[in-house]
């Protein structure tokens, strides 16, 4: 995937980049198929004491021009970042999701099965002192289009559990032959991403770069986390950047409205979100700066679990939608699986 990603794994990772939320279900008089009921919420994980990511510190005019020279100079790689922000993301409340939490999704373009697409969330833990929450998420293209086109993606992300800032993420792409993994670390404090490229297509190359920022960065699969955080009221609109593994992006929301959306679980009273994103920077070409913006939109239920029940994102194959189709809970270690499997992966780059 030297590219970018398949069509199927951009209707999450899109809609994910532009947003940082299973469900007690609405059965409005409406549809005449009767809405299926999904298992009651469970008591949802506290919010951690600072549950709001704190004011950035006041700069002076003068340290700020230096400091943007500095960074400007540092980075060797393209860079556009708009002027222009809708506004600051919202406040984050309490973690309506649960530990364990696993969310189905089937993955539809042109009609047809594309792919699934699940979303898990791990225990709690501690790591190097830090109070830490691992995510993960998993893609597989649908049986027929394993025959021509096979997608068996993954992804770790691990958060700072009293930010919800990534800390790192793990990226394993495996599609149509190619074998790619993108280990990358975020040092949110020293406004860099330090990234790992590990191709082991062909002969196989190992390529080691580092970005910096303009400030937080935030991460796709975090960001739909972070969104179900969110007090979402009509007519709010923020602004953030995110770093998908290759690029930073810089991703506009704005809040629509509430809108009803019917899966096979049921009908969902949810608030819609329209998102676009375009590319700001990263390990590009420059003529990646020029790309049209990518516009998608995502429906996050209004249940207790702020449930996100509906993605969608167009793409060069037409367009192609995530739908939830199941939620359940598991009891895994997902944090030691992600970092055994990142450990395994560098320590066989080194030999």
């Amino acid at each position: 995937m030297s590219k970018g990603m398949s069509a199927a794994a951009l209707v999450i990772v899109l809609v994910a980049a532009a947003l940082p939320a299973g469900a007690q279900v609405s059965a409005p008089a409406a549809p005449a198929t009767p809405a299926a009921s999904v298992p009651p919420a469970a008591t949802p994980a506290p919010a951690p004491a600072s549950a709001t990511r704190p004011p950035p510190k006041k700069v002076g005019p003068a340290r700020k021009a230096g400091a943007k020279a500095e960074k400007a100079r540092k980075n060797r790689w393209p860079e556009r970042r708009p002027a222009a922000r809708l506004g600051p993301v919202p406040k984050l409340g309490n973690v309506p999701f649960e530990q364990g939490e696993r969310l189905v999704f089937r993955i539809e373009m042109l009609g047809a099965h594309a792919g699934d697409a699940i979303l898990g969330v791990g225990k709690r833990a501690v790591q190097d002192g830090k109070p830490v929450v691992p995510l993960a998420a998993w893609l597989r293209s649908s049986d027929f289009l394993q025959k021509f086109y096979p997608v068996d993606d993954k992804q770790y992300v691990l958060l700072d559990e009293k930010t919800f800032l990534p800390l790192r993420n793990d990226f394993y792409v495996r599609e149509a032959g190619k074998t790619v993994n993108y280990h990358t670390t975020f040092d949110q404090g020293g406004r860099k991403v330090d990234s790992l490229k590990l191709d082991k297509t062909g002969a196989g190359k190992t390529m080691r770069r580092t970005w910096y920022t303009e400030g937080e960065i935030l991460e796709p699969l975090e960001c739909l986390y972070a969104v179900r955080r969110m007090d979402l009221k009509p007519g709010m609109k923020f602004s953030f950047f995110s770093w998908d593994g290759r690029r930073e992006r810089f991703v506009d929301v704005k809040v629509v409205g509430e809108e009803k959306v019917w899966t096979q679980l049921g009908w969902f009273d949810t608030m819609r979100l329209d998102i676009t994103t375009r590319v700001s920077g990263g390990f590009i070409g420059k003529d990646e700066l020029d790309r049209e913006a990518r516009k998608g939109s995502a429906w996050i239920g209004l249940d207790p679990r702020r449930t996100p029940v509906k993605l969608t994102s167009p793409t060069k194959l037409g367009d192609a939608q995530a739908i939830l189709v199941k939620r359940y809970v598991e009891d895994a270690d997902l944090l030691g699986q992600a970092t055994a499997e990142r450990a395994a992966a560098i320590a066989k780059a080194g030999k």
